[in-house]
């Protein structure tokens, strides 16, 4: 197995509607590199929406097709990918042996103001409240699974800005 530092690959992490897809995609634009939503990419694959998925399969089903999903684009490399908001759960040791792992944090009052809670089959119903509990419960996995924290409540500009920075630093020694 290729080393992560030699791989080149990042990985962002963090709560639905951190801004993980819009950031990713900026910062894979910024750095050259190839990008990846890794949701969108387990929707191809299998032709049906995440919250078909999650209706049809279960949330244990759909965690086995994102483990899967993330090997197969970790071992790609210097690419730039988008996890689903509770891969960390599953994936923190594979994320991390493979990629610098961003924990992209946003305010909570951010994320439920511009969530679109009918995409998002763990927070449809009463999102605020869903919202706030999965953060409780997941906080601590995207503290302890990433390589640095990149706070996402000053702008879109900005979060690039410091990930892209951080990428340099990291891939450069």
């Amino acid at each position: 197995m290729i080393p992560a530092k030699k791989r080149g690959n990042l990985v962002l992490t963090g709560m639905p509607g951190s801004g993980k897809s819009t950031v990713s995609r900026r910062v894979a634009k910024a750095l050259n590199r190839e990008w990846y939503d890794a949701d969108a990419v387990i929707e191809k694959e299998a032709g049906l929406s995440i919250t078909e998925i999650f209706e049809k399969f279960g949330e244990d089903y759909f965690r086995a097709l994102e483990t899967k999903c993330l090997i197969k684009l970790l071992m790609r490399e210097n690419t730039v990918i988008a996890t689903g908001g509770g891969a960390i759960l599953n994936n923190a040791g594979l994320l991390k042996e493979n990629a610098l792992v961003v924990y992209l944090e946003r305010d909570l009052e951010g994320i439920i103001s511009t969530m679109k809670a009918e995409k998002r089959p763990l927070v449809k119903d009463n999102p605020g409240m869903r919202i706030r509990e999965l953060y409780e419960k997941r906080k601590s996995f995207y503290e302890s699974g990433c390589d640095i924290l990149i706070t996402n409540n000053a702008g879109l500009n900005d979060a690039v800005k410091k990930i892209t920075e951080a990428y340099y630093a990291y891939f450069s020694n």
